[in-house]
C-alpha cells in the first residue's frame, strides 16, 4: 500500500509541472472517466512509464495495492486529479519526459535515494537519526 500511495504522490509531482502537448482527459470528464483512466494507465505501466514507474509492474502486490487505491479514492481527490489532468494533458508521458532531462546516473541516484527513504521509513531510522542529531 506504501508503494501505491508513493507512486501515486510521484504522478502528482509529474503531472503539475508539465508542459500541455495534447489531450489525454478533457476538462469535465466525468469521475468514473478519471478512475477508468488511472485504472488504465497504472495496469499499463511498464509501458507507460519504463523509466521511472515501470519497476512498479514487478509486483503484483503493490499493482492491486494501486488498483484498489484507485478504485477507493474519494470524490475530492478524482476532483482533484480531474483538475491535474485538464491542466497538463500530457500527464501519461510527462514522468519519461522529465526521466529523459536528466542524465541516467543523476536519474539512478534518484531512484537510490528514493529506495533508501522508503525502507528507512517504516523503522523509523530516520525520526530516530533527527531526534539523535539533535539531541
Amino acid at each position: 500500500m506504501k508503494r501505491a500511495i508513493q507512486s501515486l504522490l510521484l504522478l502528482i509531482v509529474f503531472i503539475t509541472p508539465a508542459v500541455s502537448l495534447h489531450a489525454a482527459v478533457a476538462p469535465g470528464t466525468s469521475r468514473a472517466e478519471v478512475r477508468r483512466e488511472l485504472s488504465r494507465y497504472f495496469a499499463n505501466i511498464a509501458d507507460n512509464s519504463p523509466t521511472v514507474l515501470g519497476r512498479l509492474a514487478k509486483s503484483p502486490e503493490t499493482m492491486a495495492a494501486v488498483q484498489k487505491r484507485i478504485a477507493t479514492m474519494s470524490d475530492q481527490e478524482l476532483d482533484g486529479f480531474q483538475k491535474l489532468m485538464a491542466a497538463a494533458p500530457d500527464w501519461k508521458v510527462a514522468p519519461e519526459m522529465f526521466a529523459k532531462a536528466f542524465p541516467p546516473e543523476v536519474l539512478g541516484q534518484v531512484q537510490r535515494v528514493g529506495t533508501d527513504y522508503v525502507s528507512r521509513v517504516p523503522r523509523g531510522e530516520e525520526m530516530k537519526d533527527d531526534v539523535q542529531t539533535l539531541a
